[in-house]
């Protein structure tokens, strides 16, 4: 790969054969030419490795790192940028894909402003319906044209403000070696944790008022909501420990940390009660141990239920399209 790499695009795979291609093709039609695509194998058993061979013959930008054992999206990532060329960093799943403008309208913000994170919008695909969701709208967000990134970490914490995703994102390289991310072993808050590593040293955070990702969804979580919330409340103490790691545990981003969790409980709760099959006592019971079990967060089972019912609306339009595309 030559010098002039300006983006790497980075894109971990892990049997991912009836996918990877369209990924791959977005990638290769990007507007900006000067870019190098990073496909990271983590030791697939399918086609995915002689999918992307094919492509690379006729592709001299691709470039394809496979892992001998599975080590999951985190190392993978990190594998990515170990070996990234370029300024600038990207990270595309391998199951969605980009718009053809994204790479250059976030390196072209990025140099006018300095910023080392650019964010652009974002959309969710409905693969069985193809039905395209507005997901995130920077422009209807953000009112300043750039910022310092870490008056942004409270809005990472509380999981109603930034997008936790690194995928929406441009990063520069050397931010991201200098986050010193960690590899986790769990897939469920890797991109919470390593934002707040890089949003914790980062200078300035810039943002691009187009739609430039494309995240596939193809319907029901395979987790209950009462199983989330169980990887919600793992994760909230594992931001506590890294927020006072990185000594960034202001009064003000615990507080985001924990409006966070109520939040993530508020949904747990509303998804519970849109299942008409669901035992409301059986709720509120569940709901009253898991307060006790967390203290921290300071609101009695009644006010949050509560709020769990007002909102009730938006969680029973995702659980009823949830049924329909299965």
């Amino acid at each position: 790969m030559t010098s002039n790499t300006l983006v790497s695009i980075i894109i971990p795979a892990f049997n991912e054969q009836s996918r990877i291609k369209r990924a791959l093709k977005s990638a290769m039609s990007q507007s900006l030419r000067e870019i190098e695509i990073i496909v990271v194998n983590d030791a697939s058993t399918d086609k995915t490795s002689s999918i992307v061979k094919d492509l690379s013959t006729s592709e001299g930008r691709i470039k394809l790192v496979t892992h001998d054992t599975n080590k999951g999206l985190s190392h993978s990532r990190i594998t990515g940028i170990n070996v990234a060329t370029g300024s600038h960093i990207m990270f595309l799943d391998a199951d969605d894909y980009l718009q053809p403008m994204a790479a250059e309208r976030l390196l072209q913000k990025s140099q006018e402003t300095g910023a080392d994170i650019v964010m652009m919008g974002t959309r969710r695909i409905v693969q069985s319906l193809r039905l395209p969701l507005p997901l995130f709208s920077p422009a209807k967000y953000f009112t300043d044209e750039s910022m310092c990134p870490t008056m942004l970490i409270g809005a990472l914490l509380s999981k109603r403000g930034l997008p936790l995703s690194l995928c929406d994102k441009l990063y520069s390289r050397q931010l991201l070696i200098d986050a010193q991310l960690n590899a986790t072993t769990d897939f469920y808050g890797e991109d919470m944790l390593s934002n707040l590593r890089i949003f914790s040293i980062a200078k300035k955070f810039a943002w691009v008022d187009y739609v430039g990702y494309n995240y596939l969804t193809g319907g029901k979580s395979a987790l209950s909501p009462t199983d989330l919330w169980i990887k919600d409340k793992e994760l909230y103490y594992s931001c506590r420990k890294l927020l006072s790691d990185l000594k960034i545990d202001s009064s003000e981003n615990i507080q985001a940390l924990n409006q966070g969790a109520l939040n993530a409980l508020m949904s747990a709760i509303a998804r519970q009660l849109c299942n008409p099959f669901s035992s409301r006592k059986k709720i509120e019971q569940w709901v009253y141990q898991q307060l006790n079990e967390m203290p921290e967060l300071a609101i009695d089972a009644n006010s949050l239920m509560s709020l769990a019912k007002q909102d009730l609306r938006r969680h029973r339009a995702f659980y009823y399209m949830s049924l329909l595309i299965g």
